[in-house]
């Protein structure tokens, strides 16, 4: 039985969508999902907030439930082993990046996702915190950069907006979108992503949107998109791939009340059963 250190971030309100926010909590209460894979969550903490307001007007609650999460990752996370952390929406991503990347600093990102997630408060036209966290994690809004565009791999894009586009652009992040991986095959576009962060840096994280898989083997998301990737192939491709020390995986916008016979949450322990071995 394998125990992976975890915490949970029970929180959907900077995506309009408080659905996801059951989607820890529902992990938590089905250890059995895990254990059927010899899997064992051990869960450090279980942060929340909830607040009635909606887009840009959630930033305080949210700042403040970040700056606990990035807390309890430094007192709770032993560092012998790596850190699974649960969203919730993808802001999830502004607090659990930073202290990692103190410990780490020469952490490289793989972003899976549909979207790109680099709106600035000034961009955004819904003003949905959770459209924003790539764009804050490399600087591009708030008061601290946490990753250089060397550092972030983004990969499964398949529907964004242009400003949020350029913004990446004009950095210089790796981009490789849901286009490409169709042409040239996920199981090639993957070991690129992978060897150009590798080639930037000296240790690895991922940080998940299920959204960016396709509905078929994930329904229950906050946001479907169709024509993602397959998550048997994804597997099988981190089941072949000899690297196995990941620092941090990251997974947002489970969405139980969308999920159909346990598809999306079952997505989990089957991943990290071929990610870890």
């Amino acid at each position: 039985m394998k125990t992976i250190q975890t915490i949970g971030f029970a929180a959907g309100a900077a995506a309009n969508n408080v659905d996801t926010a059951l989607g820890p909590w529902y992990w938590y209460y089905h250890p059995e999902l895990f254990k059927a894979f010899h899997l064992n969550l051990k869960f450090l903490d279980m942060i929340e907030y909830t607040c009635i307001e909606k887009g840009q007007a959630v930033l305080p609650q949210l700042q403040q439930a970040l700056y606990r999460l990035s807390s309890s990752i430094q007192k709770n996370w032993s560092q012998d082993g790596p850190l699974l952390v649960l969203g919730g929406d993808h802001s999830v991503a502004m607090g659990t990046w930073p202290y990692i990347t103190q410990v780490y600093r020469t952490l490289g990102l793989l972003w899976v996702d549909a979207h790109l997630d680099a709106h600035t408060p000034d961009s955004s036209t819904t003003k949905n915190l959770h459209g924003m966290p790539l764009a804050k994690l490399l600087g591009l809004w708030g008061d601290k950069r946490v990753f250089s565009p060397e550092q972030v791999c983004v990969i499964g894009i398949r529907s964004y907006e242009p400003k949020e586009y350029h913004h990446l652009q004009s950095l210089g992040v790796k981009l490789i979108m849901m286009d490409e991986i169709l042409q040239k095959g996920l199981s090639k576009t993957l070991q690129e992503a992978i060897d150009y962060l590798k080639n930037n840096c000296t240790h690895l994280g991922l940080s998940i949107d299920l959204d960016a898989f396709d509905p078929i083997d994930c329904p229950g998301v906050g946001y479907r998109e169709n024509n993602g990737i397959r998550s048997q192939d994804f597997f099988d491709f981190f089941q072949r791939l000899a690297y196995k020390d990941w620092v941090a995986i990251e997974i947002a916008e489970f969405n139980p009340i969308q999920d159909i016979e346990q598809k999306t949450a079952l997505w989990l322990p089957q991943f990290l059963k071929h990610l870890l071995g």
